[in-house]
């Protein structure tokens, strides 16, 4: 899950439900569709990073390499797909896992596999039936997904930056439910049904929704695109189960500003009640990217974020964060990806690095893939 103060306490025993319901979809999946035969197919990699910062102990809240003057194993993926048929309707499916890493103790969902408190653990960051019907613009997905908006992903190498926005980090990362994906022209409209914000089957599950529209400019070219998702349900705190359940309102606007240079504006309010001690709270993110496609292989990256952690619900520590990242995406070989960055982050209420208010971050990621 995206770590708040309050997930970090969220240890304590749960029934549990084993993902018995896995068996009907799978074999919904895999009933024989009338277009062409379709294979299974395996990949992955392997992301390790280093990071050496002027905090002494450890720089969260950045994250996900948060831990200092030490190498990381970040992730080891592993993905297994039946793809969706190339042309006519169908059922596939999709499993992707973090096999073994530190950034599962960020994804992980209440009710799977929780129970891990190593430094490395194990979480199947999604596991879900995809149906596609091209002639209607539709498409379904029944599992676990990631939550659909945001500028960023979990998977390492769908980010230019080793390094994730707060903006990112401490809202959710996946849900467990039903989601549908209707595209007409250059619109595309999502909605779903969800148990809850990084809640897999768990006496903490809530019905929640999520709902999106995304607007494509039609030109041929590099388009702008605008997109606009929200999880909406109960925002109040479950006190008695000591968990989270966030809402959220997310603006992304994609804009080419050339042929090779792009730029990215997220916007993000998300808002919850009933927190002991402090009642209703807010926080809002505003973070911009800009990439430059300068060489083949070589993308220089930048990001700045403003995150107002109003009452300290989602990073442990309350103020506003201001924060800058500077990186380099090289492509040193076809299956080689080297990220090397810097970064500094402050905080205008607390002190949340040994005392510090502010810290500086380098570090470099290096993954390969497979």
């Amino acid at each position: 899950m995206r770590r708040t103060s309050a997930h970090r306490a969220q240890t304590a025993a749960t029934a549990r439900r084993g993902p018995r319901w896995l068996a009907v979809v799978l074999a919904i999946a895999l009933v024989p569709s009338p277009s062409t035969a379709r294979e299974l197919r395996t990949s992955g990699w392997i992301d390790v990073s280093y990071s050496a910062s002027s905090a002494r102990t450890s720089a969260r809240p950045v994250s996900f390499n948060d831990q200092v003057d030490d190498a990381m194993l970040q992730q080891l993926w592993l993905k297994v797909e039946l793809p969706v048929p190339g042309s006519g309707s169908g059922w596939g499916f999709r499993s992707e896992s973090i096999v073994n890493g530190a950034d599962y103790r960020f994804t992980r969902a209440r009710g799977l596999f929780d129970r891990q408190d190593g430094h490395n653990g194990f979480d199947p960051v999604q596991f879900h039936v995809e149906g596609s019907w091209p002639e209607q613009g539709l498409t379904l997905k029944l599992g676990r997904f990631n939550s659909p908006y945001g500028a960023e992903a979990i998977a390492a190498p769908s980010n230019p930056l080793a390094s994730h926005s707060h903006s990112f980090t401490y809202n959710p990362f996946t849900h467990t439910g039903a989601l549908a994906t209707k595209t007409a022209g250059e619109w595309t409209y999502t909605l779903g049904a969800l148990a809850g914000c990084d809640v897999f089957l768990d006496d903490a599950s809530r019905p929640m929704l999520f709902a999106g529209v995304a607007w494509t400019e039609p030109v041929t070219a590099a388009a702008d695109v605008v997109a606009v998702g929200s999880i909406l349900g109960s925002s109040s705190f479950d006190v008695a189960r000591n968990f989270n359940n966030p809402n959220i309102v997310d603006v992304v606007w994609t804009h080419p500003l050339t042929a090779r240079l792009t730029t990215i504006v997220e916007g993000l309010a998300g808002w919850q009640s009933s927190l002991p001690g402090i009642g209703e709270t807010s926080w809002k993110g505003l973070v911009g990217y800009l990439t430059f496609a300068w060489k083949p292989g070589l993308t220089p990256a930048l990001r700045l974020e403003r995150f107002d952690d109003e009452h300290g619900n989602r990073t442990g520590f309350a103020g506003r964060y201001s924060s800058a990242t500077l990186g380099l995406a090289w492509q040193a070989a076809a299956r080689l990806l080297v990220r090397p960055e810097i970064r500094h982050d402050s905080n205008d209420a607390s002190t949340p690095w040994d005392g510090s208010n502010e810290v500086t971050t380098v570090s470099a990621s290096v993954v390969y893939r497979w």
